[in-house]
């Protein structure tokens, strides 16, 4: 995963399945990077991550995981 934020800032990632269950926060300091996520141990199916700077989120992708 990659991101680029307009200013450094300090946020999270979440990443939940399609039922609302949190699968993975990862915290994340800067303006630009990029974050490998491990999915080996996920069921195949439809995710969503997002990127929440200040408590409010800024973006979010959905994503399908095929097995």
């Amino acid at each position: 995963m990659e991101y680029n934020l307009e200013t450094a800032s300090e946020g999270t990632i979440e990443i939940i399945d399609v039922s609302g269950n949190s699968i993975r926060s990862i915290p994340f300091e800067g303006k630009q990077d990029q974050i490998t996520v491990i999915t080996n141990d996920w069921n195949a199916g439809i995710y969503i991550a997002s990127i929440t700077v200040d408590g409010k989120t800024t973006e979010s992708i959905k994503f399908t995981l095929v097995k």
